[in-house]
């Protein structure tokens, strides 16, 4: 995120600020999103790199320094996950830990990625700030080295997260290893009219190797997982190769900001207090709010934090840690899932032609990653979810899979069996509640994203525990996900 600095200080800008004219000559506009959202485990981020990313992206990258620990399970998952978006990316790990270069070393040498790079940060220039005595001595790369960006005082401005010139220092690596790819492309522009004829498209240059797009290797990691949503993180092997495997399509909405699509709201049916959406996020909301309905609200210490950015202007900072808060009184909240798997035949004109089963994998739920009181919200025990009307008969804590200084932040709910999808114009709100104003739209076929005969997955959460207020930590919902195949 750039913490401790100004955000356009963050190396992300540093790389579009080097390669934007270079990249002019060449024809391409440089477009750079820092993503970035302080304080998250790559898990469930991974799920919802669209999300958070686009469609479009050609390069992406995670700091595994920061919150992942020394193991490689979640950053092969998420590698694969990032195999799948349109453009295939090439992937840029912040991290020079042994166990994710090994995995980035192997996926590479068996062609499954193009130019992966493992970046290391200001621990590179130790040895040599040493070197020298006295700051006037220093090349300019390692002056002011230890000054952040923003004014002193600035929240972030802790030890683990890299000051002004290691952004700089980061962002020239990164640019220089990617400005030889610029010089080559223009070199072969200049030389070759016919250049586009001769190299293919982008799309064809970077998937030679690998006979389909959608295969990846076996993982070379694995999870110590008892929820019933393993296929959901690294795929499953293809009936008729071992070797081969595949990964189901994968949905996401998520409350989190920045975000360029699949907002949370826009499966939300009912059970919403619709003003908290658009209430001013710093405003405290009381007990008499949550007794109304489910709201749109931060947690004290991500509300805290943000006021202390505000009195420094921001620093042009964009990430928040929405999310929708509920207690008991809050009442049930509705969703509805749309399918969105790879367009085929599902309808066998059978009996079970609507089996929830036929269509969708598993399903994840995700809170909040922050630190409450011990007597918080316990999803697992204190929140009740129904699907297609029927109570899941397991929600399971998973355990190495999404987890954030030690807490396990998803939990794997269990579809029911034997329960049906729901089409989009049989679509209710829960009783004695009105719809959402999207869930409206949608309903009338406003939005133009889902056909009447669309089928999805009726949820509805309610918070069950009794012993859960608002105080100790309601009950909090950030991230839903879905597997379909």
């Amino acid at each position: 995120v750039g913490r401790g600095n100004h955000f356009e200080q963050s190396f992300p800008f540093v790389i579009k600020k080097i390669l934007s004219e270079p990249l002019k000559q060449i024809g391409v506009n440089i477009v750079v999103r820092n993503a970035a959202i302080g304080g998250i485990p790559s898990f469930p981020y991974g799920w919802c790199l669209r999300n958070f990313l686009g469609e479009e992206s050609d390069l992406i990258s995670w700091d595994y320094g920061m919150n992942e620990g020394n193991s490689a399970e979640a950053f092969e998952a998420y590698v694969r996950h990032a195999m799948l978006m349109p453009h295939q990316p090439m992937i840029m790990m912040l991290d020079d830990k042994r166990a994710r270069k090994n995995v980035l070393e192997k996926y590479a040498q068996d062609g499954f990625l193009v130019d992966p790079i493992a970046v290391g940060k200001g621990e590179v220039v130790k040895d040599l700030l040493g070197k020298y005595e006295e700051e006037k001595d220093r090349p300019p790369g390692l002056k002011e080295w230890d000054v952040w960006g923003a004014p002193k005082g600035s929240p972030g401005q802790s030890n683990w997260h890299p000051k002004k010139m290691e952004h700089e220092l980061i962002g020239w690596m990164v640019a220089m290893h990617l400005l030889k790819s610029v010089e080559k492309a223009g070199e072969i522009m200049m030389n070759d009219t016919n250049w586009m004829a001769t190299y293919g498209s982008k799309d064809e240059i970077i998937t030679k190797g690998n006979a389909h797009p959608a295969d990846l290797p076996k993982p070379l990691t694995s999870f110590n997982s008892q929820s019933s949503a393993t296929s959901i993180m690294h795929g499953m092997p293809l009936p008729s190769k071992e070797d081969v495997w595949t990964m189901n399509h994968v949905s996401c909405r998520t409350s989190f900001l920045p975000v360029l699509s699949g907002k949370m709201d826009s499966i939300i049916v009912s059970g919403l207090v619709s003003s908290t959406a658009e209430d001013d996020i710093m405003n405290p909301r009381g007990d008499d709010v949550y007794k109304s309905g489910w709201v749109v609200d931060v947690g004290q210490v991500e509300r805290d934090t943000k006021k202390k950015v505000a009195k420094f202007g921001g620093l042009g900072y964009i990430d928040m840690k929405t999310a929708l808060y509920g207690i008991p009184e809050s009442g049930t909240l509705r969703f509805w899932l749309p399918y969105e798997g790879q367009a085929h035949d599902h309808m066998h004109h059978d009996a079970h032609e609507y089996d929830a089963d036929h269509w969708f994998d598993s399903l994840v739920v995700c809170e909040v990653n922050e630190k409450r009181t011990s007597d918080e919200c316990k999803v697992e025990s204190d929140m009740t979810f129904a699907i297609g009307g029927v109570v899941s008969p397991s929600v399971t804590k998973m355990q190495d899979e999404a987890s954030y200084l030690g807490k396990k932040i998803c939990v794997s709910v269990k579809l029911p069996p034997g329960i049906s999808v729901t089409k989009r114009k049989d679509v209710v709100p829960s009783e004695g509640v009105t719809l959402t104003p999207h869930a409206e739209a949608m309903l009338r076929d406003e939005t133009g994203v889902h056909e009447e005969d669309d089928v999805g997955l009726l949820l509805d959460v309610t918070v069950t525990g009794a012993g859960v207020t608002r105080a100790k930590g309601a009950c909090s919902i950030s991230h839903i996900v879905w597997e379909q195949h």
